[in-house]
């Protein structure tokens, strides 16, 4: 059983609020939850200068499923977008810096057809606010303008000043490399503890199916009770250290009143009491499923907008699916009923999606009615 223990209580600030807080054991230690289920990640902000040493900050999450979104948001779009930037602009800086190794001072032409590329290199990183792309920007100004402090034409002075454009740029693409590695193990982590409840919700409504169908009746009739009680006993002792983490907190805590009315219930031999509270309990699982069958479609849409490549068909299916899911689920003996609620959103991500031509706003329209449906769950 993969379990989640607080440990090592401390306390954060977030917004000038100080909060008691605690380490999650199995997630890295930049990763904390407070007592409501907030998960919060610390990040260094980027300093204004090499020497300036910025305080951590932090990054609220509401529940655990965002933040593994965030995580991978954040590494999808660094390695298609942020790095191969980078990498792009470092060649640009070789093969200028190779081509005027040839030029002559009298080559106007040459000449200016380099400060053109310098130029478009400029352009990109002259509003870049890390240490690194400001001090190549600052570099490039001297360098686009080919003469030296005595305003002589210069090309060793450009060649020298673009090999620490080209330097900086590597050094840039370095530091992006070295947290890629902690955000890799900040994934592996949180995307481990939730595929294994990803695995076990389904095993769980199947147990929980069959203590209705079987095992409440006969081990009532048989005298039995304390068998029954035994095994809804072990459901809770399964659950309830997610009972501390967003996302899973609200659905511990009705599981937790159901078990202890399904329990008094057995031990009052009420056998249909006992059923319903059972049902309400598998009919919860069930739509626990489906918040994770959402999550998984705002990840894979969030994945293949950073990778520039969007197919609405595929996200539709996988919302009908959902939407097919809910309706199976029988809430008439919920004291909140909330799947006509969720339906409405599920069918308005739909027709956002739905449209001739989808633009960025239909998209992030439609990814706000799925984080809403999935966060009433």
């Amino acid at each position: 059983m993969f379990e989640l223990k607080l440990e090592q209580q401390k306390e954060i600030e977030y917004k000038g609020k100080k909060l008691c807080a605690f380490h999650i054991n199995n997630f890295p230690h930049s990763i904390y939850v407070d007592l409501s289920g907030n998960l919060y990640m610390t990040y260094w902000p980027t300093p204004n200068a090499r020497d300036e040493r910025k305080e951590r900050e932090l990054r609220l999450y509401k529940e655990i499923y965002s933040l593994l979104r965030g995580v991978i948001q954040t590494m999808e779009r660094t390695k298609t977008k942020r790095l191969p930037d980078l990498e792009e602009l470092t060649q640009d800086c070789r093969e200028i810096g190779a081509e005027i190794k040839d030029i002559r001072v009298a080559d106007k032409k040459d000449i200016e057809k380099a400060q053109r590329s310098m130029a478009s290199i400029l352009e990109r990183i002259q509003f870049a606010q890390t240490p690194e792309l400001k001090e190549a920007s600052e570099k490039i100004c001297f360098a686009i303008i080919f003469r030296d402090s005595l305003g002589r034409i210069n090309i060793g002075m450009v060649s020298a000043r673009l090999v620490a454009v080209k330097n900086r740029l590597v050094e840039r693409m370095q530091n992006i490399l070295s947290w890629m590695i902690k955000y890799a193990e900040w994934k592996q982590s949180i995307e481990a503890f939730v595929l294994f409840h990803k695995n076990y919700l389904p095993r769980l409504a199947q147990r929980v199916k069959y203590l209705i169908d079987y095992d409440v009746c006969r081990l009532i009739d048989s005298g039995k009770t304390h068998v029954i009680v035994n095994k809804i006993k072990n459901i809770w002792s399964e659950i309830q250290h997610l009972s501390s983490i967003g996302g899973w907190k609200y659905w511990c805590s009705q599981v937790r009143s159901d078990i202890i009315e399904c329990e008094g219930a057995i031990n009052s031999l009420n056998k249909k009491k006992a059923i319903e509270c059972l049902d309400r309990i598998w009919q919860s699982t069930l739509l626990k499923i489906a918040q994770y069958k959402i999550h998984e479609v705002l990840l894979r849409i969030d994945v293949e907008l950073a990778q520039g490549e969007f197919k609405k068909d595929s996200h539709i299916n996988g919302i009908n699916w959902i939407i097919g899911d809910i309706k199976c689920i029988k809430e008439n003996r919920w004291k909140n009923p909330i799947c006509a609620k969720i339906l409405t959103l599920l069918r308005m991500a739909r027709s956002k999606l739905q449209k001739t031509l989808v633009d960025k706003k239909a998209i992030n329209e439609s990814k706000e009615n799925l984080r809403t449906a999935y966060q009433i769950i």
